[in-house]
């Protein structure tokens, strides 16, 4: 029987909504998240159970922090003495969860909640898909040159084709990214002001997402 189980989740950084419910599943189906990887997420063996899961986003967690900052550290203490475990980290992203069925929970302000996501992507995330669409631009600017300098040559080449492919995906990936998380931005403050909750991500969104990431590995892979 498998311990270990590796996936390609479709989940993006701020979509918590959508995360919980995913690691709630699998708890159910006897997997537990182990850690998230750059491209893929890692689930151990456990023994079927429910769980409730809660993700939370903290400012000075990061994945380059030698260990916890002393106020995570106090923070964990907290959310263990309230009955959530630790299961992974992903950035400023805390992911708990506990099998109590009445336990507190970690937050209740939504506004709150909405600021340290948007904290957490402009630390982690959005700096990186904008240097990266940006670097998706200059290539294919680059390639043009070469199309007009030498389009028969360029143009009957399946590689270079395929690079111009795989870049055209990657600006689109980017695009999709910082796009959808500024409208969900947008979207969400107006619902939290209103006296709602941070919106979910829909399974269509996901879906859309993981077609468009995984055609663009294959290709880069390929023109590779």
């Amino acid at each position: 029987m498998r311990t270990k189980k590796f996936r390609l989740e479709p989940y993006l950084f701020y979509d918590y909504h959508g995360i919980e419910t995913h690691l709630e599943q699998m708890a159910r189906r006897g997997w537990r998240l182990r850690r998230v990887a750059p491209f893929y997420w890692e689930y151990r063996r456990a023994e079927p159970e429910a769980r409730t899961f809660a993700v939370t986003y903290f400012s000075e967690a990061s994945e380059f922090n030698p260990a916890p900052t002393e106020n995570q550290r106090t923070f964990h203490g907290y959310c263990l003495d309230a009955g959530w475990e630790l299961e992974a980290e992903w950035a400023q992203m805390q992911v708990f969860s506990t099998a109590g069925e009445d336990s507190i929970p970690i937050e209740t302000d939504e506004s709150s909640k909405l600021r340290a996501i948007n904290r957490a992507m402009w630390k982690n995330f959005l700096p990186g898909n904008l240097l990266m669409l940006l670097l998706a631009v200059v290539q294919l600017l680059l390639q043009g040159q070469n199309v007009l300098r030498n389009p028969v040559r360029e143009l009957s080449s399946p590689s270079t084709l395929l690079l111009a492919a795989a870049w055209v995906l990657l600006a689109l990936c980017e695009v999709l990214a910082v796009g959808g998380y500024l409208v969900w931005r947008l979207r969400s403050g107006r619902s939290v002001a209103a006296g709602g909750t941070c919106l979910e991500r829909r399974a269509g969104h996901r879906r859309l997402n993981l077609a468009v990431l995984t055609v663009t590995w294959a290709a880069l892979a390929a023109a590779v």
